[in-house]
C-alpha cells in the first residue's frame, strides 16, 4: 500500500436528488447530488441488506453527464469519499466516472 492511502468506492445507486448544473470561476462544471443505495451483501456468512442515501459530487464531464440524467436513472459511481469542507463531519462521494446502467423507472 501506498504512503498515500486507499480511498475507492465502486457503487450503484438511484440519482435521487439533483442540484442545477453549476460552474466554478474557471469554468469548470459541478454537479451535487444525493443518491440512494440498496443491496445484498455477505457478512460473516449471513446474507445482509444494504440500504442508505449520500451525498454526491461530480466535477467536469461526469458533471456534464449526470446532468443530462432525470431522477430515478441508475448507475453506477466509482470515485472517493471526503468531507464537505475541510474539518467537517458530512462526507460525499466525489464521482470521478459514472456508467449508466438503466434508465427504466426514471422521472422526468
Amino acid at each position: 500500500m501506498s504512503d498515500e492511502g486507499v480511498n475507492y468506492t465502486e457503487l450503484s445507486f438511484e440519482v435521487v436528488e439533483r442540484e442545477p448544473l453549476r460552474f466554478t470561476p474557471a469554468k469548470v462544471p459541478v454537479l451535487r447530488g444525493i443518491g440512494r443505495h440498496a443491496s445484498s451483501q455477505w457478512e460473516n456468512g449471513e446474507k445482509r441488506s444494504v440500504a442508505f442515501r449520500f451525498r454526491w459530487v461530480a466535477v467536469g464531464m461526469t458533471a456534464e453527464r449526470l446532468s443530462h440524467l432525470p431522477l430515478g436513472a441508475q448507475a453506477i459511481g466509482i470515485g472517493f469519499w471526503a468531507a464537505r469542507k475541510l474539518e467537517g463531519m458530512v462526507w460525499e462521494l466525489h464521482l470521478s466516472r459514472v456508467e449508466i446502467v438503466a434508465k427504466e423507472g426514471m422521472k422526468e
